[in-house]
């Protein structure tokens, strides 16, 4: 069980992050975004939430084996999510668009609806 939590971790949660941390970075470094969604802090942030996340995760003793897996295929798209939702924001065109009917955001918690709220506030 612990082989393929491992796995899962290095081989598909691991990029996945790093891949959102890469785009945060760029994004801090063009001034795209505010600096609250890609500044050091927010790295940081990020980078220490999904460590502890996946450390309860291993360590919980009432989650069975698949609800752990679950967890962390969940948390894979909601990095996954994140990344897409930077990508978007960082596309220039999307800056340009105005709003003019409200926009309602209603999403699960941890994937990515405050980054789209924030983009769109811009």
């Amino acid at each position: 069980n612990n082989m393929v939590m491992t796995l899962l971790q290095k081989f598909a949660v691991k990029p996945a992050l790093d891949k959102v941390l890469s785009l945060m970075k760029q994004a801090d470094t063009e001034d795209i975004v505010p600096k609250i969604l890609c500044d050091t802090n927010a790295q940081t942030d990020l980078t220490k939430r999904v460590q502890e996340f996946y450390t309860d995760i291993q360590q919980s003793q009432t989650l069975t084996y698949m609800g752990k897996v679950f967890l962390y295929a969940t948390s894979i798209m909601s990095l996954t999510n994140h990344y897409g939702l930077l990508t978007l924001g960082m596309n220039e065109e999307v800056h340009r668009e105005t709003v003019k009917e409200p926009v309602f955001i209603a999403s699960l918690p941890r994937t990515g609806s405050t980054i789209l709220h924030r983009t769109m506030a811009l």
